[in-house]
């Protein structure tokens, strides 16, 4: 079985249901654990043998929890993984779901190689932004945290795009 099928076997967790006895449902979910091989060896797999197009055609047979949760194997280190964060972007359509990959999107891995991509995700920050609705504390919130994760890209875009202007100075240059 190539990665891609070892990888789209993989579950990552089961949801365990408990009653309180008191007439409420608890949900518990409980994490799989023993992989072999681990996800982020068949991601590393997938990338050597250059299989991302395959990959997303899997992907999109996925649920979002079941994303999201794959999303926890990438490696904060690699290019590869700020690439396929973004197009999970075109394949996640809850709000929910975008929101918790967006949070992490500067913690990303960003480079001058993948800076343009941040355009793409200030799109989509854009168009969750426009669709807050107005008036309610939670989107108030919710517009807090999008104008800071904006922010923060924004930043990030200006020290890839301008490295030295963020050189620190030496000692004796002024």
């Amino acid at each position: 079985m190539d990665a891609i099928n070892r990888l789209a076997a993989c579950e990552f967790g089961q949801e365990v249901y408990h009653s309180d006895g008191f007439g409420h449902i608890q949900v518990e979910t409980v994490p799989t654990l023993g992989f072999d091989p681990s996800p982020l060896m068949l991601l590393d797999e997938i990338d050597q043998e250059s299989k991302w197009p395959e990959f997303f055609v899997m992907a999109k047979t996925k649920s979002e929890s079941w994303l999201l949760e794959l999303v926890n194997h990438f490696p904060l280190t690699e290019s590869y993984s700020t690439s396929c964060f973004v197009e999970m972007l075109n394949i996640l359509s809850g709000r929910d779901a975008l929101i918790i990959l967006l949070q992490e999107s500067p913690s990303w891995y960003w480079s001058d190689q993948n800076s343009s991509l941040i355009d793409t995700v200030l799109n989509k920050v854009e168009l969750l932004v426009n669709g807050t609705t107005a008036g309610i504390l939670n989107g108030e919130i919710e517009r807090d945290m999008f104008n800071d994760i904006s922010q923060r890209l924004i930043g990030l875009k200006l020290q890839i795009e301008s490295p030295k202007m963020c050189e620190p100075k030496r000692g004796g240059d002024s």
